[in-house]
């Protein structure tokens, strides 16, 4: 189960110590599952969210909702609440992360 660190807000489960959201960059969601927003999975994510939602309507959408606060209120909950299932998190995200690179490579 999470703790909170008496000395900061860091959240320690068994596995690893999920550090403040302040620690993160816009990529609230994916910083936080990854453990450090310059991982090079949360740039990828990064890059489908300009190259292929950004170029939809509806992708559009989502985007203006995930920073309208939504985003980060999902990170810390994330944070706080399902720490313990971030690894989880991290596989599903890995599956997309994967699959949208060899797109890539076929393009």
């Amino acid at each position: 189960m999470p703790e909170d660190n008496d000395d900061n807000d860091d959240i320690e489960t068994d596995e690893f110590v999920v550090p403040t959201l302040d620690a993160y960059g816009p990529c609230f969601v994916a910083s936080v599952i990854y453990g450090d927003p310059n991982a090079p999975e949360v740039n990828v994510l990064r890059e489908y969210k300009n190259k292929v939602l950004g170029k939809s309507y509806l992708g559009n959408k989502f985007i203006d909702f995930y920073y309208s606060g939504a985003g980060q209120k999902a990170a810390e909950f994330i944070r706080t609440n399902l720490a313990d299932l971030i690894p989880t998190m991290k596989r599903g995200l890995d599956h997309l992360v994967q699959k949208y690179q060899k797109n890539l490579k076929k393009n």
